[in-house]
């Protein structure tokens, strides 16, 4: 529509963008099940640039440290994160 006043256009009822908070959930879930960022992105239907960039806000999100001290008999860790070292060449 256009204003009669100052001749701008507007929307008189504008849609919600971007995705609800239960689809970005869902999508941080399917990840951390096992799930590719792109095959979430196409089981959901989005893109699968949308879902990394929702893991990364959620992961930011985390505490720095963990505040639970219950000792416990199994931990999860992510491998791309706790490689050490280096490769190296054993022909030379």
């Amino acid at each position: 529509m256009r204003c009669a006043g100052c001749q701008r256009y507007f929307t008189p009822q504008p849609k919600p963008m971007g995705y609800s908070d239960e689809m970005r959930a869902q999508a941080v879930k399917m990840h951390l099940e096992g799930m590719s960022f792109r095959a979430v992105g196409r089981a959901l239907g989005v893109n699968f640039q949308s879902v990394i960039n929702w893991f990364n806000a959620v992961h930011d999100a985390l505490p720095p440290q963990v505040e639970d001290t219950t000792p416990t008999q199994t931990v999860e860790i992510d491998e791309l994160y706790t490689y050490i070292g280096k490769k190296t060449d054993k022909r030379m």
